[in-house]
């Protein structure tokens, strides 16, 4: 009587150790990665102390998670601060997506209409074709916020 008690205690866990998806940890343990930077040259002073910075921070990854949703969760954990703008990307009144104009006291600066510093943002090494909160990323993703020069060569 025990050992078909035990047989089919045994197969039951059997098979609700198959039900389980092989990937069960695998979404608690997904990161995204967010490098902000600054390269050297920017400055023509030092900057807080500093000619150039960089950040990178991973942090867990959840689903519908935006670029703006990143920087939020790693400016808070380190004390820094930054400023959207806002924008009506397609002209409908509604103010689509935002675009990252200040990150630490590090600000866009369009002085001349014609040329200036922003904050550029990048998909796994590829200049993003929206703002920051509509870049939805991936598990895996790394985001770069550059502090680039407009045009390029500036």
């Amino acid at each position: 009587m025990h050992t078909d008690r035990t047989l089919t205690l045994l197969t039951a866990l059997a098979l609700l150790t198959l039900a389980l998806p092989l990937d069960a940890t695998a979404e608690e343990t997904a990161t995204v990665t967010l490098v902000v930077e600054v390269p050297e040259g920017v400055f023509t002073n030092t900057y807080k102390g500093y000619e150039s910075f960089t950040w990178t921070d991973t942090v867990g990854y959840t689903d519908g998670l935006t670029a703006l949703d990143l920087l939020d969760q790693v400016a808070t954990a380190r004390g820094s601060t930054y400023t959207a703008v806002w924008y009506d990307i397609d002209g409908d009144g509604q103010e689509d997506d935002a675009f990252i104009d200040e990150i630490d006291g590090v600000a866009s600066d369009f002085t001349l209409l014609l040329f200036g510093y922003y904050w550029a943002l990048y998909d796994n090494g590829a200049y993003a074709s929206t703002g920051a909160a509509g870049l939805v990323v991936d598990a895996g993703d790394t985001v770069t916020l550059r502090y680039e020069g407009w045009p390029a060569s500036v």
